[in-house]
C-alpha cells in the first residue's frame, strides 16, 4: 500500500513538473520575441542617466560577438519565468495541497493575490527610484576616481534584473509575517518584541547587497523597516479576528518596544 503510494506521489510529482516546465518553455517563447522591448524598459533608468550627462547610449557596450544572444537568451528566460509564474503556482499548489490543512490552504489562497501586488510594487519601486539612483552612484563613483565607466550591456541587464528582484522579494515581508501570524507561529508580541533586532537586521542587510553610500541604503531599509511595521498592524488585525475583538493597532499585544 504504501508502495502504491509513493508511486502514485511520484507520478503525480512528475506530471506538474512536466506541466510547469511546459509552461515555462512556451513563456520563454513569447518572451525571447519581446526581448527589444524588455531590454529598451530595463535599460530606460540608465539612458535617462546618460542623456543627463551628455555620454549618449553608446556607454553601453558589448564585449563578445555573442555577448548580447547570451543576454538576450538570461532575459527571455526571466521574463518566461516571469509570465509562466502562475502557472508553475498552480502546479505546485495541485500537488501540495490534498496534504496541507485546511487553515494552511486558506492561508495560501489568501495571500496569493496579494503576494503578487507587494512584489509588483517592490520591483516598480525599484525600477523607478533605486535604479536610477543607484547607476548615478556607480557611474559617478567611477568618473571621481579617474576611470570611464563604459558598462557592458550583459553585466548591467544583470544587475538591474538582480535589482528589481531583491526589491520584489523583500517586499513580500508583510506577507510572509501575516501568513506565519494566520498560521499561528509568530505573534504581534513576539514581533513587538523582537522589533529593534529585526530593524538592525535590516539596516545590515540593505548594507549588504547596496552601493557603500548612506542614500542608497536608506532607500532600502526605511521601506523594509515601515514594512515590518505594516506587517505588525496586520498580524494585530489577523489576531483580533481570530478572537472576535475589535481591531486594535496599540496595546494588543504586550511588549517591550
Amino acid at each position: 500500500m504504501r508502495e502504491q503510494e509513493l508511486t502514485s506521489h511520484l507520478d503525480a510529482l512528475r506530471t506538474c513538473i512536466i506541466r510547469a516546465l511546459v509552461g515555462l518553455a512556451a513563456g520563454t517563447v513569447v518572451s525571447f520575441f519581446l526581448v527589444p522591448e524588455i531590454l529598451y524598459a530595463l535599460a530606460m533608468p540608465y539612458l535617462k542617466y546618460a542623456d543627463s550627462i551628455g555620454i549618449g547610449q553608446s556607454s553601453l557596450i558589448s564585449l563578445s560577438p555573442s555577448d548580447t544572444f547570451q543576454m538576450s537568451l538570461m532575459i527571455a528566460l526571466l521574463g518566461g519565468i516571469g509570465l509562466s509564474l502562475p502557472w508553475i503556482l498552480y502546479q505546485a499548489w495541485r500537488f501540495v495541497s490534498p496534504g496541507l490543512y485546511s487553515n494552511e490552504r486558506r492561508c495560501l489562497l489568501a495571500l496569493a493575490v496579494p503576494a503578487t501586488v507587494f512584489f509588483a510594487i517592490g520591483a516598480v519601486f525599484s525600477y523607478f527610484v533605486v535604479l536610477p539612483a543607484m547607476v548615478s552612484f556607480f557611474h559617478g563613483y567611477s568618473t571621481g576616481l579617474g576611470f570611464a565607466p563604459y558598462w557592458s550591456a550583459s553585466s548591467y541587464f544583470e544587475f538591474s534584473a538582480m535589482v528589481i528582484f531583491l526589491f520584489g522579494a523583500a517586499f513580500e515581508m508583510p506577507i510572509v509575517v501575516v501568513g506565519l501570524a494566520w498560521l499561528g507561529i509568530v505573534s504581534p508580541g513576539l514581533l513587538t518584541k523582537y522589533r529593534r533586532h529585526a530593524f538592525v537586521t535590516i539596516f545590515i542587510f540593505a548594507a549588504i547587497i547596496t552601493p557603500p553610500d548612506v542614500i542608497s541604503q536608506l532607500m532600502m531599509a526605511l521601506p523594509m523597516v515601515a514594512l515590518y511595521e505594516i506587517s505588525i498592524l496586520a498580524a494585530r488585525v489577523l489576531c483580533s479576528r481570530r478572537k472576535g475583538q475589535a481591531p486594535s493597532i496599540i496595546g494588543l499585544d504586550k511588549g517591550p518596544n
